[in-house]
């Protein structure tokens, strides 16, 4: 028989509230948390935000 070792990886999401008064609003604090990460923004499909 195989053992498989798994290793648990906890991870910590820190939210931070933003009050979003129109798209232009929106688009700032988008721009503003996009500099923040690490990964390629196009990549990832917006969950939340203004769609049209």
């Amino acid at each position: 028989m195989i053992e498989v070792a798994r290793k648990q990886i906890e991870t910590l999401v820190i939210i931070t509230p933003h009050r979003v008064r129109g798209e232009a609003d929106q688009a700032r604090v988008l721009a503003d948390e996009a500099k923040k990460l690490k990964w390629c923004l196009p990549d990832v499909q917006p969950a939340g935000w203004f769609t049209k």
